[in-house]
């Protein structure tokens, strides 16, 4: 159920990421959080509706909006990026990554959470 058809209604244990930046893995936005939907039990959230920006749409240039399963997301202060391992990102695409999200929040300073789980800072 969307968010927004139930937020005057009741309190969420989480975060509101409607309105926040996507970003790439090189920390580059390309979209933002258009809805979360959450279990109408238990008041959880399920998934996020991903908005992309027109300049980067898949290979569909039809496909504007993903959703995506909640626990695939890495979320920061104000920015979701789909989740991704050390291991798929060259070198320079770190690095450029680092650099780019550093200027949004410091990682030393700040904790980043997977989908409900809070990560301490890498």
């Amino acid at each position: 159920m969307p968010m927004s058809d139930i937020e005057d209604t009741r309190d969420f244990s989480f975060q509101d990421l409607r309105g926040f930046a996507i970003m790439n893995t090189t920390g580059h936005k390309v979209g933002s959080v258009k809805e979360v939907f959450v279990d109408p039990n238990t008041l959880e959230p399920r998934f996020a509706l991903l908005d992309y920006d027109k300049g980067f749409r898949f290979r569909n240039n039809h496909t504007k909006d993903l959703l995506v399963p909640w626990r695939e997301l890495i979320i920061g202060n104000d920015y979701v990026q789909t989740r991704w391992t050390e291991e798929n990102l060259l070198p320079e695409t770190q690095a450029e990554r680092d650099q780019n999200l550093g200027r949004l929040e410091s990682f030393d300073e700040e904790e980043v959470s997977v989908g409900s789980i809070v990560m301490p800072p890498v």
